[in-house]
């Protein structure tokens, strides 16, 4: 089992229990309350207890903006898990082949359309078939584009959903009625 400093808050405990359930979920909390161990601990635990059938071998948590890279990073060194920047100027992963991987929103959508920015569209099915494989964290995806980026996460929930792919969606900034949109359709 992993060991955590402080006891985990009610929400943290909800994800765990969910997502260690194969049930996506949606996370709202202000900044600084635990979002981010509440997204990934489930997936360290899961890589602990080899019980990969759970949420598999592979995370990819999914940012706005490259700039919140270092602070979800970070997170996972606590769990001595190296996590890889992926972002269009200069990729770490080559394939998103690592266990954590961090990338930004428009990577991840590419490679779940299969054509990613960064690499020539003979390699694109490693990416798609990467984001298809694996637990998905979206961390505040709205702040990206307020017109375009809740429509195409909106799409790429309902596949997910449909896939009985786990997902985690968290906000601190999201309106009531778009959660409860998020959890009703997607």
């Amino acid at each position: 089992m992993v060991e955590i400093k402080n006891k985990l808050r009610e929400f943290q405990e909800s994800v765990k229990e969910n997502l260690i359930n194969r049930n996506s979920v949606v996370v709202l909390a202000p900044t600084g309350l635990g979002k981010t161990l509440a997204a990934i601990l489930p997936f360290v635990e899961n890589l602990l207890e080899r019980s990969n059938t759970k949420l598999g071998v592979r995370i990819i948590y999914s940012l706005p903006i490259r700039a919140f890279a270092k602070g979800v990073q970070e997170e996972f060194e606590n769990f001595d898990i190296e996590a890889i920047v992926h972002h269009g100027d200069e990729p770490e992963s080559k394939w998103f082949t690592e266990r954590a991987i961090i990338t930004t929103v428009d990577q991840y959508f590419t490679a779940f359309a299969g054509a990613p920015l960064s690499w020539s569209s003979a390699t694109s099915h490693a990416a798609a078939g990467a984001a298809l494989a694996s637990y998905t964290v979206f961390d505040e995806i709205h702040l990206l584009n307020p017109k375009n980026g809740l429509q195409l996460l909106f799409a790429v929930l309902k596949l997910r959903n449909r896939w009985n792919l786990p997902t985690t969606v968290m906000t601190a900034t999201l309106p009531n009625s778009v959660i409860n949109f998020l959890e009703t359709k997607c």
